[in-house]
């Protein structure tokens, strides 16, 4: 029984304590609350609070930066500055040396073409072989023919009265024409061929 008792009395001192405790601070608390009511009732005198300087970039430190203020370069140090990546084009190649530029080669320069000459031209065809002519006269009628180099062609053939007159090649190897009598009784054959570009003529005749 005595020793519930001692229990119930440490509770109770225990519980006394906390009030005690508990009472003391909002004391404390409610003495703050009424100072800064009455504080904050007061009127304005005027004065202006210096601001609170902002933290500044430290001359010490030139690599911090706060808000929009400049770096600050410490003397006999140069500044700082962000690396920019270079272009391709601007970077120096393994085997060039720092402050040397590459040799460009040289450009060719064009052929040189004659003002006189014109390559869209056609070359001009080489001159014809001047032509002769020559003519055959018989009792049987008359032939002409005329030679181009080594070429002979038949130009006329004409039989005389009483004569019937047949071509039979006009060239260009040989020129052959055949006449014959109208009643048969005679007959001429007469071949034409170029000699040294001129036309010659054979004839072979048969009569009765």
């Amino acid at each position: 029984m005595s020793r519930r008792s001692g229990l119930l009395l440490a509770a109770a001192a225990w519980l006394a304590l906390i009030l005690g405790t508990s009472t003391a601070v909002w004391a404390v608390i409610d003495a703050a609350g009424h100072r800064v009511t009455a504080s904050a009732s007061l009127p304005a005198t005027g004065r202006v609070l210096p601001a609170a300087a902002s933290p500044s970039a430290d001359p010490q430190r030139p690599g911090r930066r706060s808000g929009g203020a400049k770096p600050t370069v410490r003397p006999g140090r140069p500044a700082r500055h962000s690396a920019v990546p270079l272009p391709a084009s601007a970077t120096p190649s393994a085997g060039a040396r720092p402050g040397t530029t590459a040799p460009v080669p040289p450009v060719p320069a064009p052929p040189r073409r004659s003002p006189h000459a014109s390559p869209s031209s056609p070359a001009p065809p080489p001159p014809a072989p001047a032509s002769e002519q020559r003519t055959w006269q018989g009792s049987s009628g008359n032939v002409v023919a005329a030679c181009s180099g080594a070429s002979i062609s038949l130009r006329g053939a004409l039989a005389n009265t009483g004569w019937r007159v047949q071509v039979e090649n006009r060239g260009p190897q040989t020129v052959q024409v055949h006449f014959e009598r109208s009643d048969d009784s005679a007959e001429v054959q007469l071949v034409g061929t170029c000699s040294q570009g001129a036309p010659g003529f054979t004839t072979s005749a048969r009569d009765g």
